[in-house]
C-alpha cells in the first residue's frame, strides 16, 4: 500500500474466516488496523494450539478463539488458554505475555488496537 494511502478497499476477499477484523465486514477497507487484528489471531493460534474454527468452540459458550481468549484471559485461569504442547517448558511467563498481546490486538474498537510498530516492540520486550 502506497504510504499517502491509510486502507485499501476490497469487493473479494479470500480470507479464512475468524482472522480478518470484525469492521471489515461492515467498511469493506483494509486497514493497518486490520493487520494488527489478524496478527493478534495469528499470535493466539501459536499460543493456544486453537484455531478460530476449531471445533472445541463448539462445545464452549464462546463462538470463536477471539472471545474465548478475552474470557479466559479475565478469568484469571491463564494456564487454560496455554496450548498444552507447549505447556510446562518454562516458557509459560512468555507465552502468557504473547497471549495478553494477542488479546490487545484483537480488540473490538480498532482505535484500542496498538500499531504494527507497538506490537513488535512489545513482543521484542519478552526475554526467556
Amino acid at each position: 500500500m502506497p504510504d499517502a494511502h491509510t486502507h485499501v478497499t476490497a469487493s473479494n476477499v479470500a480470507g479464512t474466516l475468524g482472522y480478518i477484523a470484525p469492521e471489515y465486514h461492515q467498511t469493506l477497507k483494509f486497514t493497518a488496523k486490520c493487520d494488527v487484528y489478524s496478527f493478534g489471531v495469528i499470535l493466539a493460534v501459536l499460543a493456544t494450539g486453537k484455531e478460530p474454527t476449531d471445533t472445541f468452540f463448539t462445545r464452549v459458550d464462546d463462538v470463536g478463539l477471539v472471545k474465548w481468549l478475552r474470557r479466559v484471559m479475565q478469568s484469571g485461569d491463564h494456564a487454560e488458554a496455554i496450548d498444552p504442547a507447549i505447556a510446562g517448558a518454562g516458557y509459560e511467563e512468555q507465552i502468557l505475555l504473547v497471549l495478553r498481546i494477542a488479546v490487545f490486538c484483537t480488540a473490538d474498537d480498532p482505535k484500542e488496537r496498538p500499531t504494527a510498530k507497538d506490537v513488535r516492540c512489545m513482543l521484542a520486550q519478552i526475554k526467556n
